[in-house]
């Protein structure tokens, strides 16, 4: 117990015990970096799209914590779950995709917040909850998945390009995320000038690029948080108490919500320069939340499941 450190305890938890979901968001609003009360997920029904009704008490990181959402990852083509298709890096930042190597796939890109968050302080949040039982039931979100599925033409069109917008696009406030006004477009030329318009690449023979996405979540048993409560307190921490999460240096949580008032946001002000990309936000002035919203530049078709 003395030679275990609780980072590599944590650690362990976290990528050898949990349980990975990925849950479709009908509602494009992910509670980034919450715990959520998702029973379906524990009871292994992973395709259940996500209701009010399905929700019980939630958490957030409190207070502003820019720094909170800070990876980003992709886009990279996936086919049956496996990674086929690697854009080409832009000057610009944007990827590039050549046509036909994307058809009938889906490429990926991952927001991911800070994973080291829950665990130290899962006991002292479960305990305001008054959870003692079923702990897989609660699913803690750790990051977004951004998806886009080309479909395989339906008629003939010319040689041409997708070209995917770049991380810092979907930043739309110091902790938020959401769709930019145009995620993606087609292009005749390598450069990707000009940008075809939706309706332009439609007219060419393009497919129609369809939208989804899916929050990324963890759950734990009952048994593991048993294991991390004695843990913690065999090395002095109260674990019922925020004590080591602060000792690490970590977000605090807190209980924010029951099954009538089911938000869970990250209070933060947009960041300097932001005005210009604040119009395409789902904007609710009593909730600062992260938002996923449909980008008005390409008429989008959403895809779950």
């Amino acid at each position: 117990m003395q030679i275990l450190t609780v980072g590599l305890y944590h650690v362990m938890c976290f990528r050898h015990l949990a349980v990975v979901d990925f849950i479709p968001w009908e509602s494009l609003e992910v509670p980034l970096g919450a715990l959520i009360f998702h029973p379906s997920v524990g009871s292994e029904s992973v395709n259940h799209h996500p209701s009010r009704e399905s929700f019980g008490p939630m958490t957030c990181p409190a207070g502003d914590i820019p720094e909170f959402f800070t990876h980003f990852y992709g886009w990279n083509g996936f086919e049956a779950g496996r990674s086929t298709v690697r854009g080409e890096d832009m000057a610009t930042g944007w990827i590039r995709f050549k046509a036909p190597e994307i058809y009938d796939k889906t490429l990926e890109a991952l927001l991911n917040g800070d994973g080291d968050t829950w665990l130290p302080q899962a006991n002292h949040i479960f305990q305001r909850l008054k959870v003692t039982s079923r702990h897989e039931d609660y699913v803690f979100i750790e990051g977004i998945r951004l998806q886009l599925y080309i479909p395989a033409p339906s008629k003939p069109h010319p040689e041409g390009y997708l070209f995917a917008c770049p991380a810092e696009h979907f930043k739309s406030g110091r902790a938020s995320f959401a769709w930019p006004q145009c995620p993606w477009f087609w292009s005749l030329d390598p450069s990707g000038i000009p940008p075809l318009t939706p309706e332009a690449a439609q007219s060419l023979g393009f497919p129609e690029v369809e939208q989804a996405v899916r929050a990324m979540g963890r759950h734990w048993d009952t048994g593991v948080y048993e294991g991390l409560r004695k843990f913690h307190a065999a090395k002095g921490f109260d674990p019922y108490s925020q004590d080591l999460a602060k000792h690490l240096g970590c977000h605090l949580m807190e209980v924010h919500g029951d099954r009538e008032t089911l938000h869970a946001h990250v209070a933060e002000l947009p960041e300097e320069g932001a005005e210009d990309r604040m119009e395409h936000i789902d904007v609710d002035e009593s909730h600062s939340s992260v938002n996923i919203v449909e980008p008005p530049c390409a008429g989008n078709r959403h895809r779950y499941g």
